[in-house]
């Protein structure tokens, strides 16, 4: 939840950005970006949101190493949980972002023009289960 939703500020579309970033990188990641032991420090890890959303590394060789986030990854997550004014604005950013056009090996870029067309389980899920395991 965006910090303005959070504060009973008003708040506007942004906040969904804010909500996808903070979806991506627990898909990628594999716990949410402000996940505390309690409620209670849920809610102060938002609050101090700046100070708690870091880039999660681990070490090379460990078992967790895959979940390290490549630099389209963490540059999107970053575009999307960051200030209101900051914060992608736009589907056409979203679209436009190297995250999402990238290639990765064999992993062609997402096809916005077709993707309505696009069975779900054939493409667009196989799709992004590769990316995710790729740039985590």
């Amino acid at each position: 939840m965006a910090p303005e939703v959070l504060h009973g500020t008003p708040y506007d579309h942004t906040v969904d950005y804010w909500s996808l970033g903070c979806m991506l990188f627990e898909m990628l990641v594999g716990y949410p970006p402000f996940a505390g032991q309690t409620p209670d420090d849920t809610w102060l890890n938002l609050r101090h949101w700046r100070k708690v959303l870091v880039r999660p590394t681990f070490e090379k060789g460990s078992l967790d190493e895959e979940f390290n986030l490549l630099d389209p990854a963490w540059g999107f997550i970053t575009q999307c949980i960051t200030e209101r004014k900051d914060r992608v604005q736009t589907i056409e950013e979203v679209m436009d972002d190297k995250y999402f056009s990238m290639y990765l090996d064999d992993i062609q870029p997402l096809d916005w023009e077709r993707i309505r067309q696009l069975p779900v389980s054939h493409h667009f899920l196989y799709w992004l289960m590769d990316l995710a395991s790729l740039c985590s």
